[in-house]
């Protein structure tokens, strides 16, 4: 989830830099982007809704922190500087994957 999060973000950053997208597209998207990750996070949560093992725990938070990025990129009224938004978003993904994994070891 975090790469294809990462993929997208990046994808939506190139189409809107080059007009290829507007700010309604790209909020659209990542509208549905958060759905499909409502999706995952659900399914992920309901396979190990009984489970106390730590990098289960540690998954489950990071995998929502990916939705609060995208729903401040989402609710960012900013358009100005939408487009550093958005790669700080992807970055900022990039980011909790790497301290996902810190925090595993």
């Amino acid at each position: 989830m975090f790469y294809n999060n990462y993929k997208k973000l990046y994808d939506l950053s190139n189409q809107f830099d080059t007009m290829e997208i507007d700010e309604i597209s790209l909020k659209t998207s990542v509208q549905k982007l958060i759905g499909e990750n409502n999706t995952t996070i659900n399914n992920f949560k309901t396979a190990f809704e009984t489970s106390s093992n730590i990098s289960i725990l540690y998954t489950k938070i990071y995998l929502n922190r990916i939705n609060y990025y995208l729903n401040q990129l989402l609710n960012s009224d900013d358009s100005v500087n939408l487009s550093s938004t958005i790669k700080s978003t992807y970055f900022n993904i990039i980011f909790s994957y790497l301290n996902m994994q810190k925090d595993m070891m």
